[in-house]
């Protein structure tokens, strides 16, 4: 139990920053549901420790266990698909002219603009 706590302030901030990375444009509100979530689940799980009783700490160590596993399975099921691999997919076709790319042809390319 030492462990999972002294690490705790290690990967929470981290974790944090990795999670409100993917949204700029709301982090505060990103920010906010995060916070609403740990505090929840927390006032959730309290009571449910203190019911098995202040005998020992066996009832914590299940829960943290339990939530552990949780969010584990909860991020496989949500974790986003891996793009395919660049040599799978197609090659995009280039335009003749570059239009569109900021990429200007070649000198001596058939798409160069000649004397009109």
């Amino acid at each position: 139990m030492f462990v999972v706590l002294s690490s705790n302030g290690f990967i929470a901030p981290n974790a944090m920053a990795l999670a409100l990375n993917d949204f700029p444009h709301a982090a505060g509100s990103a920010s906010a549901l995060l916070g609403v979530l740990q505090f929840s689940i927390g006032a959730a799980a309290a009571p449910l420790v203190g019911l098995a009783g202040p005998h020992n700490d066996l009832p914590m160590g299940i829960a943290m266990a339990f939530f552990g596993v949780s969010a584990l399975i909860v991020r496989a099921l949500l974790a986003r698909r891996p793009s395919p691999q660049p040599g799978l997919s197609p090659p995009a076709l280039p335009t003749p002219s570059g239009a569109g790319t900021g990429q200007v042809p070649p000198p001596g390319c058939a798409a160069q603009p000649g004397p009109a």
